[in-house]
């Protein structure tokens, strides 16, 4: 799918409020993030992850001009000693359209029951 087909695919979509853009790592590919965020719905939240320090996207100007683009870029290297995976992240909120409460760690576990089978998913303490 190309990136204008994407574009409408999600611009039809009235049941959108936002996008969230993550990996892989969406930053290898900076012109065709420019191209989809610059054409999406301008009323649509745009939320990017990215394992790249905030110095290297500013060190690389196509990567900077993606920030142009998002109301939140969280950056970073992940760090699977850390207890969450949002620690030792860089929280970028460059239009104040999101509230980052919602960003802030916790503990979250899910249960899925099915018949005689429960599984355990989520972030949790060892």
């Amino acid at each position: 799918m190309c990136v204008i087909d994407l574009v409408k695919q999600i611009n039809s979509n009235n049941a959108i409020e936002g996008i969230t853009i993550s990996g892989g790592e969406p930053l290898l590919y900076p012109q065709a993030l420019i191209e989809l965020l610059n054409n999406i719905d301008k009323n649509l939240t745009k939320i990017l992850y990215s394992g790249y320090t905030i110095e290297e996207i500013i060190a690389d100007e196509l990567k900077s001009k993606v920030l142009k683009f998002v109301d939140l870029a969280i950056v970073g290297r992940y760090n699977k000693n850390l207890k969450h995976p949002y620690l030792g992240k860089r929280f970028l909120n460059i239009t104040g359209k999101i509230d980052l409460n919602s960003f802030l760690p916790k503990i979250q576990v899910e249960y899925f029951i099915d018949n005689d089978k429960v599984t355990k998913t989520g972030i949790f303490k060892e």
